[in-house]
């Protein structure tokens, strides 16, 4: 009867952990997970929502999101694919297949291979309403947080070969703190980005292409300023990332830089008025960056809103092609 007892106190005790733990803190936590080459940024809210930002090659983004969500938390409210290359969309297969996907931002553009159809047909088979972003896609998930899509400037819908051009570069601002995330995009797309006068100064800047040399030009990080840079990369990689131009630019700008072929999975705790802490499975010491000197009573833009549904195409898959509307989607996958 003791060790009933005793285990039933265990089990109980077991629960009340388990439940307690998944309550949110307040603080918004960003994960840089370590998914080998390949991005796969979590964002968890101060209320407990779930935003995940591309999701790496193969499904070690399961494995990742496990160690980094309460235990019983299942449910992704917001998924961005930043662009269709593989080491930023097939993760997002195992993810849909696992997790409850509350909506899905794309770039529009895809790749015209198994990966591209693949997600599609997931995400059509789930019912997940899916927007294409643009610059005028912001959206408050919550009081506090903002999602400013900063590229692609309008919306396209089309198929390339190449398609780190057309990535979705978003900043995310929360109280005092910006973190500017950048997918695979590239001098071309920074250029654009540039032209269009915006405020691109963040505290934190996740570094485009795993820190290829064609992304990350002195200009734009000027512009940027960050104080930490982020490089998502994998060990011995066989592209030679991150490349030595880029961390000789970023060191240049005085930027701290942390990485997670080094570091392992990374976790930055933000408050409303500052970066908290940063943890790292390497348990390297970093120290939090002083913030920018932003305004306190910073306000919203104006324009912000939440995209309408009938910005959602929702489509039907035949094993030949997609039918969508609006038009041309039907193009995507014709053989």
């Amino acid at each position: 009867m003791k060790k009933i007892i005793i285990g039933a106190f265990f089990c109980l005790s077991t629960l009340v952990y388990l439940v307690s733990g998944s309550k949110p803190d307040g603080l918004l936590h960003v994960y840089f997970l370590d998914v080998g080459q390949g991005d796969a940024i979590l964002v968890r809210t101060p209320l407990g929502k779930n935003i995940l930002v591309d999701a790496g090659p193969g499904n070690a983004v399961l494995k990742e999101l496990k160690a980094s969500l309460p235990y019983f938390d299942n449910k992704i409210d917001t998924a961005v694919l930043t662009h269709a290359d593989r080491d930023h969309i097939e993760g997002f297969l195992s993810v849909i297949d696992r997790f409850t996907v509350n909506k899905v931002y794309v770039s529009g553009v895809f790749k015209k291979d198994f990966l591209s159809e693949k997600f599609l047909k997931k995400v059509r088979a789930k019912n997940i309403p899916l927007f294409i972003a643009d610059s005028s896609s912001d959206t408050k998930p919550e009081n506090g947080l903002f999602m400013d899509f900063m590229s692609p400037l309008k919306k396209s819908l089309a198929v390339s070969s190449s398609v780190n051009s057309s990535s979705i570069v978003l900043k995310i601002i929360y109280g005092r703190t910006k973190i500017l995330l950048t997918g695979d995009a590239d001098f071309s797309t920074e250029k654009q980005i540039l032209a269009q006068n915006v405020d691109l100064k963040s505290d934190i800047l996740k570094i485009g292409h795993h820190g290829s040399k064609t992304s990350s030009s002195a200009e734009f990080l000027q512009a940027v300023s960050p104080k930490l840079s982020v490089i998502p990369v994998g060990k011995s990689n066989d592209y030679g990332h991150p490349h030595k131009e880029t961390i000789e630019r970023l060191q240049k700008i005085n930027s701290q830089i942390i990485r997670t072929d080094i570091d392992g999975r990374i976790e930055i705790v933000i408050s409303e008025n500052r970066v908290e802490t940063i943890k790292t499975q390497a348990s390297r010491e970093i120290s939090a960056p002083r913030l920018l000197n932003f305004s306190s009573n910073f306000s919203y833009p104006r324009s912000i809103y939440l995209m309408s549904v009938t910005t959602v195409f929702p489509f039907a898959i035949s094993p030949a092609r997609i039918i969508a509307a609006p038009a041309r989607m039907s193009q995507l996958f014709i053989s």
